[in-house]
């Protein structure tokens, strides 16, 4: 199962950690914006996989709003896996504050 982890103590912007994602999934065509991220991550990612974001209070205050944004569309992704995939086969999206 393919593990990526977020540091926030690591990145001071939300292109630094689509950079990472886009690395990590060898994405060579990706937006780099959360339309992007959605379709990516629901269409084209081989399940199982899981992200884990720590230092989330420091991302929050290094990237703001676009912080949240990508959390929530994370925990989507999330919910949205729930509906398609077995358990054993799922995204799953670990926070850690």
């Amino acid at each position: 199962m393919k593990m990526i982890l977020i540091d926030g103590k690591m990145y001071s912007n939300i292109e630094e950690i689509h950079n990472l994602l886009a690395r990590e999934f060898n994405w060579r065509r990706y937006g780099k914006n959360l339309d992007a991220l959605w379709d990516f991550l629901t269409t084209d990612v081989e399940r199982p996989f899981e992200i884990k974001w720590t230092n989330v209070e420091e991302s929050k205050k290094k990237i703001g709003h676009d912080c949240s944004s990508m959390i929530n569309l994370l925990r989507e992704v999330e919910e949205w896996d729930k509906l398609h995939f077995a358990e054993t086969e799922r995204f799953t999206f670990i926070v850690e504050y």
